[in-house]
């Protein structure tokens, strides 16, 4: 292993309390009413999520307190944040029992976290349902609702109700989900501008919130079945994490 000064060492460190900082922000966005800077703010949270650990890869300076730390931001971004930003926007239209579900969504989450901190996945793919993905699906699919007046549909209520159950059931799981960094770009080359399509051509027909709802909504349900596709490709055309999995008699579940 190189040698890395202390600055490089401490560099994810600083990426993840300035992705707490989001999610905190975030909150206090809610609370002021400012939904739209609150949910760009989770988004932020994700992209710093995945940028300290690859740089904590590409400096070789991966620790367990890194892992720690940045499973605690975790919490704060994509499970409390999401939580708050949800019973903010459906405050004036929900019973007190709503908080339950929403309890659900806290749970699923911060097990989730708990169980790969404990067995963290080194495989080509998720063991359930990323936080990060759980979050930004909700809380742009609420953002689209508020913003394109969908939010005062009959069945939305009903529909956001099934969504958090399935988002809080998913992370959880069992349920494969692809770890896209950890595979060859050529792998999921024809799903990433499938995604990228329909992002462009929503964003310029309705909004950009509506367009990346459903870019996560199509990676919440299309992509455990994509997961199983990987699955039965030849050898030579997995991340060898894949094959040392396979040739254990371990599927993608």
């Amino acid at each position: 292993m190189r040698k890395t000064s202390y600055l490089t060492s401490s560099l994810p460190h600083m990426i993840s309390l300035t992705h707490l900082f989001s999610g905190f922000l975030s909150i206090l966005m809610v609370m002021r009413g400012h939904f739209i800077i609150a949910a760009w703010l989770i988004v932020l949270s994700l992209i710093l999520d995945s940028l300290d650990g690859h740089i904590a890869r590409s400096f070789e300076c991966t620790s367990l307190f890194g892992r720690e730390l940045d499973s605690l931001a975790d919490v704060v971004s994509f499970v409390v944040t999401p939580a708050v930003f949800t019973f903010g926007i459906l405050f004036a239209k929900i019973s007190p029992w709503f908080v339950l579900v929403l309890f659900f969504y806290l749970a699923g989450g911060t097990l989730r976290l708990a169980r790969y901190n404990v067995t963290p996945s080194g495989g080509p793919h998720f063991e359930g349902l990323p936080t990060p993905a759980a979050a930004v699906t909700l809380t742009m699919t609420l953002l689209a609702c508020l913003r394109d007046g969908w939010m005062e549909l009959p069945l939305c209520l009903a529909v956001v109700l099934l969504l958090i159950l399935a988002i809080s059931y998913l992370m959880f799981s069992h349920v494969p989900y692809p770890k896209f960094s950890a595979m060859k770009f050529s792998m999921w080359k024809p799903f990433f501008y499938f995604e990228l399509l329909i992002l462009v051509l929503l964003s310029w027909w309705i909004s950009l919130e509506t367009g990346a709802a459903v870019v996560f909504l199509i990676y919440l349900f299309l992509s455990p079945v994509y997961c199983l596709h990987l699955n039965g490709l030849p050898s030579d055309n997995k991340t060898e994490a894949a094959v040392k999995k396979e040739r254990g008699g371990k599927s993608c579940f």
